[in-house]
């Protein structure tokens, strides 16, 4: 169950800033009674792609268009309606929206760092006043900000709490951990270059549009 507490507090969507990075970056996260899990974070052109690969075989890519406040998700499921290939698009709202009482979020510098996939980050402590357990973040600033959404397809989203409680600063969680030591993210590599253009692509054929669910039309 912290595994997940890390991870939903992690991975809310947050809009993009400053992005000057273009490369790839892939992370391990913590499942709570199963394997680790994988997941590519790749950058270009103003965009963000995330790709990972879910239980029971579920595939998933989710464009995040900043520019156009947009979140387009593709997902393969076997069994579900559609030949198992569904396509969601929702909204992404602007930093700063819908804060409500997240906002009061507390952040703390440690004054220490780690390397964490060849890169330096600083450690900082979070704590949210509604519970009695922190969470600790190893932040760098040269790969922009996270984008990872975690609202749900067809969901708006909102920057997450602790993105302002940052101050909305282009900052990239290379590792998230609990006081206990229990790692729920962190990044193993980095790769720096441009990503092929296909993963990015927001009109890929193949897939029904689900604009509030399962079902709908095939592009």
């Amino acid at each position: 169950m912290r595994s997940v507490t890390l991870m939903s507090a992690l991975m809310l969507a947050a809009p993009l800033g400053a992005q000057t990075f273009e490369g790839t970056v892939t992370m391990r996260m913590s499942v709570p009674d199963g394997e680790p899990m994988e997941m590519k974070v790749h950058h270009a052109d103003g965009k963000q792609a995330v790709v990972m690969t879910g239980p029971g075989g579920m595939d998933m890519r989710m464009v995040m268009n900043m520019a156009e406040s947009r979140m387009t998700t593709f997902m393969s499921m076997p069994g579900a309606p559609g030949g198992g290939k569904i396509k969601m698009v929702s909204p992404m709202n602007n930093a700063g929206e819908g804060a409500g009482a997240e906002a009061d979020l507390s952040v703390k510098k440690l004054g220490t760092t780690q390397t964490v996939a060849g890169m330096r980050c600083d450690d900082y402590e979070v704590t949210d006043p509604k519970t009695d357990k922190p969470f600790r973040m190893c932040m760098t600033e040269a790969l922009g900000r996270l984008n990872m959404p975690m609202g749900g397809p067809g969901q708006g989203n909102s920057a997450p709490a602790w993105s302002r409680a940052f101050g909305n600063r282009p900052i990239f969680p290379l590792k998230v951990w609990d006081t206990d030591s229990h790692v729920a993210v962190e990044v193993i590599s980095v790769d720096r270059g441009t990503p092929d253009k296909a993963l990015f692509d927001e009109n890929t054929p193949g897939y029904m549009t689900a604009p509030g669910g399962f079902g709908g039309r095939r592009n």
